[in-house]
């Protein structure tokens, strides 16, 4: 589970936006949710 999770939209408005993630921190670390699922498909990083 994040910590914090940054996305585009606004939510309290849409709460389909929520969808929307583009960058999530846990334990101090950034991640961009691009990353994130590419290490989860195991592609690796994006350049």
């Amino acid at each position: 589970m994040a910590d914090i999770s940054i996305g585009n939209g606004k939510p309290a408005t849409n709460v389909s936006e929520l969808s929307k993630v583009e960058t999530v921190i846990r334990g101090r670390r950034v991640y961009s949710v691009a990353d994130l699922n590419a290490a989860v498909s195991g592609k690796g990083a994006t350049p």
